[in-house]
């Protein structure tokens, strides 16, 4: 139930449901309180409050509007355009409350929006302050705009464009898609498994280990190397040209050789069996 002013309310500031000071009870005539406002409150506040249509210094304050009352301040309802004003109907709250008298009486009536948690524009938990759970803040679970775990688009795990694990481009780590030095990039590092231009095993060019298709000297490459399984233009066994070894086709000396040596089982120009 709401209180009754009495003259022990004189002297108590008066807050709005947004936490703002917007006046001081000057007066209490038939259990009305009459409130002087504050002089840096706006328009837009004065008409919420039911005080802008009038040129009086001191507004009357009808009871429904009051959310609570404790030693030294009166704390308003939300909706006040309903339920105070600078009219008549103020004084005929003040007569029609209950005649219960109370000394700085105080009222915890229910409100949908105060300044205490579980409202939607305080100062604690809530759609935009700083703690657990808000939109707008500094910790874990926000959507936006802050350098915690969780948010789109820090500098932590998880986010989308930050420099750790699991992001999508231009950081450090495992797992990048383009541009960095690790493991499992698609291009432009030195480690395993990148696709060019690195030297490493399973690169394919331009390096200088096992199992790259051109242009290296180790087991395996297809051209211009001097080991074995080389297919041209090296000194070893099983090439197919141009060196000096068994099994060489042409244009060596040894045995085996197709053609122009000097040795036994050439096809041409080296003994020949005459029977």
């Amino acid at each position: 139930m709401s209180p009754e002013f009495t003259d022990d309310d004189i002297g108590k500031t008066v807050i709005n449901a947004d936490g703002e000071e917007v006046g001081l009870v000057a007066d209490v005539e038939h259990g009305t309180a009459h409130v002087e406002p504050d002089p840096g409150i706006t328009d837009t506040i004065k008409a919420k409050l039911g005080w802008g249509d009038t040129d009086e210094n001191a507004y009357p304050l009808q009871e429904p509007a009051v959310a609570e009352v404790t030693d030294d301040e009166i704390h308003l309802e939300r909706d006040l355009e309903s339920s105070s004003g600078a009219d008549t109907g103020a004084a005929s709250a003040g007569t029609t409350a209950g005649a219960e008298s109370t000394t700085g009486a105080t009222d915890t009536a229910d409100r949908g929006d105060d300044d205490l948690i579980g409202d939607d524009d305080d100062e604690f938990v809530d759609d935009d302050d700083d703690l657990i759970g808000d939109d707008d803040d500094d910790l874990i679970g926000d959507d936006d705009d802050d350098d915690l775990v969780g948010d789109d688009d820090d500098d932590l795990v998880g986010d989308d464009d930050d420099d750790l694990i699991g992001d999508d481009d231009d950081d450090d780590l495992i797992g990048d898609d383009d541009d960095d030095d690790l493991i499992g990039d698609d291009d432009d590092d030195d480690l395993i498994g990148d696709d060019d231009d690195d030297d490493l095993i399973g690169d394919d060019d331009d390096d200088d280990l096992i199992g790259d298709d051109d242009d290296d000297g180790l087991i395996g490459d297809d051209d211009d190397d001097d080991l074995i399984g080389d297919d041209d233009d090296d000194d070893l066994i099983g090439d197919d040209d141009d060196d000096d070894l068994i099994g060489d086709d042409d244009d060596d000396d040894l045995i085996g050789d197709d053609d122009d040596d000097d040795l036994i089982g050439d096809d041409d120009d080296g003994a020949r069996d005459t029977r």
